[in-house]
């Protein structure tokens, strides 16, 4: 009764969390297909070009970053001053601009793969939609919990309940199926809630295992004024220490007197967003701190690996084809249930008019 009506109840936003869960597998590629995308790795003196001219109208960039889909998206981080961020998607290869969105809200400006990665994390309703998310969370794995304990088999007849066989009625089928399709994905479902509240509490993990990238002395204790802004010069530099590692975002001086360029090495499990991270000095564009992905504790190594294992990167494209098929089982499993619950409902139903008119 409880895995029922727990089901009932949250059914309708469990099936947006799983909806949006899918569709953010390919979210990224999705978003830069509706423009035109080069195919060329970005040029980033053309980004600081795009930078100067944006900061011309008075806005001021704070960082740089790859779209994560197609090649030749850059998105520059901003602030205009009006206590929201925007997103300028720059073609990264000759700078110019193609669009301006919404970092942080409204949500009718957001692009579309970061208005479904808000709404996937807080429901577009900021604290409160996380508070939301995170309860759901743990309802969802109890009855996960409650649902594998009523359809796990007795005396361990596992073949009958993962491949029923043909009944004559329907209702009797439709629940084999159910039954069956649960079990399948249970580790899949499991797997995807644990990571996904391991992610809404990523900051304190970071904190608890020491892995959050932060900037070295040098780059704080700095009191040269830094030369003119260029992240080009930040990358020499940085790619002088990872020669083989891909370029993903690229922080501007702001707080610190140093850039920090993210990477990512060959051998990471993220498919683009590396945790390799990079300080150059902004005055001698001298490396001046690292923090090597490659090299880091296990413990920190876990905590990225949340990410990497909920959206399916652990496998590559073959991980984030299964995330989407399971994904897909996943939301039948609900419709079956939901359409089981309807059936005993309409037999109940029957049954009281039937001892009304006797």
């Amino acid at each position: 009764m409880t895995h029922r009506y727990a089901s009932l109840f949250l059914a309708a936003f469990w099936l947006l969390q799983v909806l949006s869960g899918i569709l953010l597998v390919y979210a990224r590629e999705l978003d830069d297909w509706m423009l035109d995308a080069s195919g060329q790795p970005p040029l980033h003196a053309a980004i600081d070009d795009a930078m100067r001219e944006i900061d011309a109208r008075s806005v001021r960039p704070l960082e740089y970053f790859i779209s994560g889909g197609l090649d030749g998206q850059v998105d520059i981080l901003t602030d205009p001053g009006t206590g929201d961020l925007d997103v300028w998607r720059v073609s990264g290869t000759d700078g110019q601009v193609q669009r301006v969105t919404a970092w942080t809200g409204p949500w009718w400006r957001l692009s579309l793969a970061r208005g479904l990665l808000v709404f996937h994390k807080s429901l577009l309703a900021g604290p409160v939609g996380r508070i939301a998310v995170i309860i759901s969370g743990l309802l969802l794995l109890i009855t996960l919990l409650v649902g594998l304990k009523l359809a796990w088999p007795v005396k361990r007849r596992w073949r009958a309940a993962l491949l029923p066989q043909p009944v004559p009625n329907p209702v009797a089928r439709w629940f084999g199926w159910h039954r069956a399709a649960g079990l399948w994905v249970f580790p899949f479902v499991l797997l995807m809630v644990v990571t996904g509240l391991g992610l809404q509490f990523l900051p304190a993990l970071e904190r608890l295992t020491d892995s959050r990238a932060t900037p070295p002395a040098p780059c704080t204790a700095m009191t040269a004024e830094a030369g003119p802004v260029s992240a080009a010069g930040a990358v020499d530099s940085a790619r002088r220490r990872f020669p083989g590692a891909d370029i993903v975002v690229v922080s501007l001086p702001g707080a610190t007197r140093c850039y920090h360029v993210q990477m990512r090495q060959p051998g990471e499990w993220r498919r683009v967003f590396g945790t390799t991270h990079v300080y150059v000095d902004a005055a001698s564009f001298d490396v001046v701190g690292v923090q090597d992905a490659l090299q880091t504790a296990l413990p920190a190594r876990f905590v990225v690996a949340l990410y990497t294992l909920h959206a399916g990167e652990w496998a590559g494209s073959a991980g984030r084809i299964l995330t989407l098929l399971l994904g897909m089982v996943f939301l039948a499993v609900m419709g079956m249930g939901l359409w089981l619950w309807w059936c005993r409902r309409a037999v109940q139903a029957r049954g009281r008019r039937s001892r009304t008119t006797s």
